[in-house]
């Protein structure tokens, strides 16, 4: 990641860089803080992970809805 940053801040972008597991809920709370305190608001993620969590609809709990429901809950 450190590289990749490093790249995109040599043809002028600006970067966060957040090393987490989206299957941590304090994780991604502090990631959502983080991206607002430094840029005011969140217009788009790029999740690099993946994975199935296979379980029926009610037995899903907020830990494992959150990052599927992240851009609606954050606009």
């Amino acid at each position: 990641m450190e590289e990749t940053s490093t790249e995109l801040r040599e043809i002028g972008a600006e970067v966060l860089v957040v090393p987490m597991s989206i299957r941590e809920i304090d994780q991604v709370e502090d990631l959502i803080a983080q991206t607002i305190e430094r840029f005011g608001s969140i217009d788009f993620l790029v999740n690099n992970a993946g994975g199935q969590f296979p379980a029926p609809p009610g037995a899903i709990s907020d830990l494992r809805r959150s990052p599927a429901s992240l851009p609606r809950r954050e606009g």
